[in-house]
């Protein structure tokens, strides 16, 4: 049986976060009312009236685009968080992402760099939201299980 998209409010285009993501919003926003600094990665969320905007998604690179036997090194699959339906993943094609790591130096330099390898999500991969994307260069399989980053503005 196929599941159903989440209802969205009227006007928006942007996916619907669950009640566990709504009560930190609402949990924040109070503690900035009392004074308490808060830091801005700890929220999270589309710009609307007082909320901060969201530079970026994380996902979560899951491997190579594959069949039985075959795989694709070109095209990576992502699952990104708060995604949970191809509706909510067609919102994020044509957008930009990043995988960060970094990148250690020899003895008498700084101790490390970051590298950062540019990609962009060309498709969604089946029901359940995850999402296709192509890197500038292939993503070696060390990458596998850890975050890239999905960025919200290019438009």
């Amino acid at each position: 049986m196929a599941k159903e998209p989440e209802q969205r409010p009227q006007g928006t285009d942007y996916p619907v976060y669950d009640a566990k993501s709504q009560k930190k919003f609402s949990r924040t926003l109070e503690r900035r009312k009392a004074g308490v600094k808060i830091r801005k990665t700890g929220v999270e969320g589309p710009l609307t009236g007082s909320r901060l905007a969201k530079l970026y998604s994380r996902s979560r690179i899951l491997g190579y685009r594959r069949a039985m036997r075959n795989q694709n090194p070109h095209q990576v699959l992502l699952e990104i968080e708060h995604v949970k339906c191809r509706e909510d993943a067609n919102y994020y094609i044509g957008k930009r992402t990043a995988y960060v790591a970094k990148k250690y130096k020899g003895h008498g330099l700084p101790k490390y760099t970051f590298k950062i390898v540019w990609g962009t999500i060309v498709a969604t991969h089946g029901n359940n939201g995850v999402v296709r994307a192509k890197f500038e260069r292939n993503l070696p399989p060390n990458t596998f299980g850890g975050t890239a980053r999905v960025l919200m503005y290019p438009a």
